[in-house]
């Protein structure tokens, strides 16, 4: 079902210059075997745990004082770790 319904997705980007995502959220005990689907069905897998990437949201820029001092702190921890800022609007 999962790389079925990936493969139905991702045929509708084709041509937008758009990659499909999975996320980390799985049912328990089966992280890979739905990430393996999604990959199968044509999608990319975007994190495996909390541990490969930051993912910086609203509660840590509020946290940090801002963006900027969210984003200088993930690279003061782990140099070199993958940084992503989630977004919830353009404005």
């Amino acid at each position: 079902a999962v790389a079925t319904k990936t493969a139905e997705y991702v045929q509708h980007l084709e041509g937008l210059n758009t990659k499909l995502l999975d996320t980390r959220k799985t049912l328990p005990g089966l992280r890979i075997a739905q990430k393996y689907a999604v990959t199968v069905g044509g999608g990319q897998n975007h994190r495996l745990g909390l541990f490969d990437a930051f993912l910086i949201k609203e509660n840590h820029i509020m946290a940090a004082g801002g963006i900027a001092q969210a984003i200088a702190k993930a690279h003061q921890i782990a140099p070199g770790k993958p940084v992503e800022v989630e977004v919830e609007t353009w404005d």
